[in-house]
């Protein structure tokens, strides 16, 4: 089984990937305030489920690491430069680069050019 880190991803599917986990988690973000209800001390559910989202931070942020990642891959850099998106303000310009940039078309030392797989299976990495 390949490392959720390893291989190269498109920038069509880098981007479908980081939109589907932002709205996965706006959702449950937002069902879980609802349902805690942020001020009304008759909530259905107790305001300790709140956490939730918190703790569905971070696999979220290592699935998007992994797409950023990927993405160097495809565009023949090392895995290490993912690292320039935490940069404050810097990392923006680094995230619309890998947006709009387009990768190699031949395989590099990260595999061959990402295409031939759906969806799923390219966003997933099964």
């Amino acid at each position: 089984m390949r490392r959720p880190w390893e291989g190269r991803v498109s920038p069509s599917r880098f981007f479908l990937g980081n939109i589907s986990v932002a709205v996965v988690y706006f959702i449950i973000a937002l069902v879980l305030l609802i349902a805690t209800g942020a001020n009304n001390p008759n909530a259905i559910v107790p305001r300790s489920i709140a956490i939730i989202p918190f703790i569905l931070y971070f696999p979220a942020l290592f699935y998007i690491g992994c797409l950023i990642i990927r993405r160097c891959h495809d565009l023949g850099w090392s895995g290490w430069f993912s690292l320039i998106a935490a940069i404050p303000f810097v990392g923006w310009i680094f995230i619309i680069v890998l947006l709009f940039r387009s990768g190699n078309p031949d395989a590099n030392k990260y595999g061959p050019p990402p295409g031939g797989r759906t969806f799923l299976a390219e966003v997933f990495n099964y």
